[in-house]
């Protein structure tokens, strides 16, 4: 049986809806902060070892 609009709306405001994607924003972020201080430690290791070469 499919849901009706109000139904998905309704459990989309559900307290444990809400608090599932407030972890996973969190998380998301984390994962994005994770990532850049990846792509800046390489960057830096490839200035580095550019310096060095000369």
């Amino acid at each position: 049986m499919p849901l009706h609009k109000d139904d998905i709306y309704k459990s989309r405001n559900s307290p444990k809806f809400l608090e599932r994607t407030k972890k996973l924003k969190a998380h998301l972020v984390k994962i994005r902060i994770i990532g850049h201080k990846l792509e800046n430690a390489i960057f830096i290791n490839i200035i580095k070892e550019l310096q060095i070469g000369k």
